[in-house]
């Protein structure tokens, strides 16, 4: 039950990913290119990739793994209905970045990159700050999901 809950953390980030108000944005200059080969297509940890530090505009917040999809989609959708009434445009693509996890949820931070931090009103549970940088991993699915999540 404990490996199926980490199963997961891939599965919801990939999931994230797409989310927002252009789905096919491309790769963003802040992000550098994995080297080929650097994992087998069917690597649970996915690819190494050097993260650069950007400016995002975030929600944070926490969650159950039974929930986990629903609660990361409302989190972005609180994130791109605030840009949206900021006037702000995303400069690169989605990202949920997990910044504790255990066998029963997890905290994470709803982010999306901009070119320039906005202000953001006091108590809206938005926040602009920085995307974490250097060596980490980056996973995608690229096949149907089972378990009620075929896309």
């Amino acid at each position: 039950m404990i490996a199926s809950r980490f199963l997961w953390l891939p599965v919801v980030a990939a999931l994230t990913i797409g989310i927002g108000p252009s789905g096919a944005m491309a790769q963003t200059p802040g992000h550098a290119s994995p080297p080929a080969g650097n994992a087998a297509p069917d690597d649970p940890f996915g690819e190494e990739v050097t993260m650069t530090e950007m400016t995002i505009i975030y929600f944070a917040g926490s969650g159950l793994w039974d929930t986990a999809f629903e609660t990361i989609v409302g989190a972005f959708k609180s994130v791109y209905g605030a840009m949206e009434k900021l006037g702000v445009k995303a400069s690169g693509a989605p990202m949920t970045i997990y910044t504790a996890t255990d066998d029963t949820g997890f905290q994470f931070q709803a982010a999306v990159p901009v070119a320039q931090a906005p202000t953001v009103p006091a108590n809206s549970g938005i926040t602009v700050g920085k995307s974490p940088a250097g060596k980490g991993s980056s996973s995608s699915i690229t096949a149907p999901m089972r378990h009620g999540l075929d896309l």
